[in-house]
């Protein structure tokens, strides 16, 4: 984290056993901006954050790397839940019921779905496609614009080619 620069590089990553290692490919080498609400959040929480050997953004408790499943379970899901956002566990297409009678709530998502709102929300404010390919870190566009393709429809900015181009033919 740079928070001068207000940016985040991403220069690592865990796999599934903890172990730190490189990125997938090249592309997974990049550095993103980020808004001064989150750098004031970050700041915040590196005040707090648990200090280990590796200077990760987000430790365990003990500063080391985070179980990927320890952090869906522990966190990530609660959070959700607390939040309402979460769907009752049916069973039979009845809702399962816990031990006080309520409803059973499983969380709607994971962690990676974070990634496509976030580049939903950057499509939608128009960035450029080149920028978010870097910022996604997608190694080629054809894979940032196969997985959000559908998310760039434009009905006005087609109507108005559509007018331009009979006002040039019929001219």
């Amino acid at each position: 984290m740079d928070f001068k620069a207000k940016t985040i590089t991403v220069a690592q990553r865990a796999d599934k056993y903890c172990h730190l290692g490189p990125p997938k490919s090249e592309a997974g080498y990049r550095t993103i901006p980020i808004g001064d609400a989150l750098v004031t959040e970050l700041k915040r929480w590196k005040l707090r954050c648990p200090i280990g050997d590796f200077d990760l953004v987000f430790p365990n408790r003990a500063g080391n790397v985070q179980d990927y499943g320890h952090l869906l379970r522990r966190q990530f899901f609660p959070l959700q839940i607390k939040a309402g956002v979460c769907d009752p566990v049916l069973v039979d297409g009845k809702p399962k019921l816990d031990a006080k009678g309520q409803p059973v709530q499983a969380a709607r998502y994971g962690l990676h779905s974070l990634r496509h709102a976030a580049a939903s929300a950057w499509i939608k404010q128009r960035i450029d496609l080149k920028r978010l390919q870097v910022w996604i870190g997608h190694e080629n566009i054809e894979l940032t614009l196969d997985t959000y393709g559908h998310l760039i429809m434009d009905a006005e900015g087609d109507a108005a080619l559509i007018a331009a181009a009979q006002a040039e033919l019929l001219a």
